[in-house]
Order: C-alpha cells, then structure tokens, then sequence
C-alpha cells in the first residue's frame, strides 16, 4: 500500500521495481535492508570529518606516509563505489525518459568526473586505485590506513578496527562542483513465489508484513544491518550513541542515493563504464575520446534503452 511505501526509503523502493512489459515501473518484492556508501574515518588523527573533497584528500596527505606506510585515505575506485560522484560532477548516463545522454548533455559532468578520478589514481600519497580490494583490505587489517571509502555492510569491522575511536561521516561534497554524491542504495528484497497456494501466499505475505514493521526493522538495526524503514525513532531502540550516530549517517546518506540498478541492460551498461574508467585510469585515453567511444558503443547495444 502507499502508505506503507512511504515509511521506506524511496531508493530502497526504487531498488524493489522493476519496468513491466507496459513500461511503467512495477514494485515486484518489499525491501527491509539496505546497503549504502559513508566515509569510515580513526578519530584519533581525524577530530572532524571532511566537508568537501578537496579538504578530503588536504587531510589524507597530512596523515599520510608511503614510506611508512601509512595512507591517509583508502578508496577503492570501482565503478560501485565510485558513480555517486559522476551525477555530483553534473554527469549523466541516461536522462530521466530513459534516452542515452552520456555523449551529450551528460558528456561534461562525466569528463569532469573521470578527470577527477584519475587525479585520485595518480596520486602517490593516496591509496586510490582501480580494482584493488585486496590491497585495501590487506592495509586496513594491518592497521596502516586512517580514512576510507566504504559500505554501511562494514561497520562491524572498522568497530572492530577502532573501537570507540571509529567516525562515520557522509560522503564528502565534490569541491568542483560542491554537490554531494548520489552513490548507490543497494536493497535486500524479499519476492513471492508467484505459484505460491493461497495458503502459501497469506503466510508469505504476513511474513513480509513482519520484516517491514518497526520492531523488526529495529532488531536488524541493533545488529549493524541497516533497515529500509526510514521512520525509525533510533534513541528509542537500545542502540548507543555511537550505533545512533552510524545509522542517523548511513540513512541521510541513502534518502539522496539512487537505487541500485536491475534492469536486463544492467550487466552490460556496468561492463561498458567500468571499461570506460579503466580505459582513463590507465592513461590509454582521454576522458572526452573514452566517453565518445562508449557512448557509440551503448548506442549500438541498446540504444536510449533504460538503464
């Protein structure tokens, strides 16, 4: 029903739809928890969290030494981890009908945005790099990192990484354009069987009536998962003031995400940007010539289909 849609998060939601045969989007299962980026940060070397992305990576070479080692910020920059901050530089994959605009309209906020993660990339005081998981994992365990760009998923680990000195903060602005980042919402969905028996259908139903309501919701909370439901009155679930603060961060960040995408060109738009960043990330071309040549290469794929 819409007003119980309206006490989840509406990319949550987004992440539960799914385009019909008509066109329109259809709500397909009911999410009850989500998954989301933040910046995880040691307040022992970090009294306040970064604003904006300039004074991000100010701070990550002031804590930073490579000799050390030691790095000052860690982010690995997959495509994942990463889009939030094309629609903040003003880039576009698709317009809102649906119709392929990266070569066009959405061509500048992309070069911007590529630009600026090769900046990253190329930095030697930072822990940047595509497709290096293992190597961030491997340096955040060994204690050697103090800031990083991770999801909500990890919470537990960085508590116990830095106990009670651990911050989270939201994604910081992107200077260039001072705009947040829209990073994704990924969404844990629970679906019906739709040869479910009646029986089958009401016991079903009544169970995802449960997983949505508020006291669910707030045992997942207590147990570092975050929930769909956005209503939650967290000062009055138990947590501490640390868990509060951690989820209060993981949801403002999810109400500006964007659903994580589903459709049946998903695979293949994910496989077209993640050559796109490798292709400038390696230095085998420019941001404005890669973003020409995967554009017409979607464009012979599927066209202005939607993402």
């Amino acid at each position: 029903a819409a007003s119980e849609r309206q006490a989840l998060l509406p990319a949550a939601v987004g992440g539960a739809q799914a385009r019909g045969a008509d066109g329109a989007q259809h709500l397909y299962g009911l999410p009850i928890s989500t998954d989301t980026l933040a910046l995880f940060y040691d307040k022992r070397n970090l009294l306040r969290a970064p604003e904006d992305t300039d004074t991000l990576i100010s701070n990550a070479h002031g804590l930073g030494d490579p000799a050390a080692p030691r790095w000052g910020l860690a982010f690995n920059l997959s495509l994942d981890n990463t889009i939030g901050y094309l629609y903040a530089a003003g880039g576009r994959i698709f317009d809102d009908k649906g119709a392929l605009v990266l070569g066009s309209t959405g061509r500048a906020g992309a070069e911007r945005w590529l630009s600026w993660l090769k900046q990253l990339h190329d930095d030697p005081q930072l822990l940047a790099r595509s497709d290096s998981s293992i190597e961030i994992d491997r340096e955040l365990k060994g204690g050697r990192v103090l800031i990083s760009v991770d999801w909500a998923h990890q919470l537990s680990f960085y508590r116990s990484l830095w106990g009670e000195n651990l911050g989270v903060a939201p994604l910081p602005r992107l200077a260039a354009t001072n705009q947040p980042p829209q990073p994704y919402l990924r969404s844990d969905v629970l679906a019906i069987n739709s040869r479910a028996a009646a029986a089958e259908r009401a016991a079903a139903l009544a169970f995802l009536a449960y997983m949505a309501s508020a006291e669910a919701q707030a045992v997942l909370l207590q147990s570092d998962i975050q929930p769909a439901r956005d209503g939650l009155k967290l000062n009055e679930i138990g947590l501490d003031a640390a868990q509060i603060g951690a989820a209060d961060v993981f949801r403002n960040q999810g109400r500006q995400a964007l659903p994580m995408p589903n459709s049946p060109t998903r695979e293949l738009v994910r496989r077209e940007l993640a050559q796109l960043q490798r292709q400038v990330l390696r230095g085998d071309a420019s941001p404005a010539d890669a973003i020409t040549e995967t554009d017409t290469r979607l464009r012979e794929q599927i066209g202005t289909a939607q993402p």
